[in-house]
């Protein structure tokens, strides 16, 4: 079990809350079949932590297609859209945010995905009550995405908190790169589809959220 101490933990959702990542990935198998091209989960399991629209617009040149990444999104947004009415929580995940809670430390979610995603997904888990900051694209941020930190230190000045006391998890080497750039102490937990990820110097890593414990700084 590893053990740390923190004032607030900062969680992504895609692949460490919500096992979306299989979701998206048979979901973009689809679209892209219907543009002629075969995408392979080893391409797809590469860029795990980019925003959507990145990954698209990756995905379009990488293919070389001459169609609008916009059109792919708005497919994409709307078949996935009941995955997030009822998610697959992953193992371990609610009872570490309860944990968490119950040990005085505060907590919040910052993703990759639309806010609206990402309030419509911890609704489904019964988690509003225990996270106290929401934060993803759209709303009412406006920074730039994973792996830039902008995610990571909006919700750390919602939260009242200085990075120095705070933990990020994530899952992916991009989620980490965005937690070490905004100076949080960085947890991985690696998900089937990011296993193979280089992951920054400096990051300890964690089998999984049931063997990492978070607890309030004393003082």
């Amino acid at each position: 079990m590893m053990l740390l101490v923190a004032d607030a933990v900062v969680l992504d959702l895609d692949g460490l809350l919500v096992d979306s990542e299989s979701a998206a990935f048979e979901v973009a198998c689809e679209i892209f079949s219907q543009e002629g091209v075969s995408l392979s989960r080893d391409l797809f399991a590469t860029s795990v932590g980019l925003s959507s629209s990145h990954l698209y617009t990756a995905l379009v040149s990488h293919f070389g297609l001459s169609v609008a990444v916009d059109d792919l999104l708005r497919r994409r947004e709307h078949r996935l859209a009941r995955f997030y009415l009822d998610p697959v929580p992953i193992q371990g995940a609610i009872e570490f945010v309860h944990r968490t809670v119950n040990c005085g430390v505060v907590v919040a979610v910052a993703s990759s995905s639309p806010v609206t995603v990402v309030t419509c997904a911890i609704k489904a888990l019964g988690l509003n009550s225990q996270i106290d900051v929401l934060v993803g694209r759209g709303g009412s941020f406006s920074g730039a995405p994973k792996p830039a930190p902008d995610v990571y230190l909006n919700a750390l000045s919602q939260l009242g908190v200085t990075p120095d006391a705070a933990v990020g998890v994530e899952d992916s080497a991009i989620g980490a790169a965005a937690s070490v750039a905004a100076g949080l102490t960085t947890v991985v937990v690696p998900s089937e589809w990011t296993r193979g990820h280089a992951f920054p110097p400096g990051v300890l890593s964690a089998h999984s959220l049931a063997d990492l414990d978070v607890r309030r700084r004393s003082g």
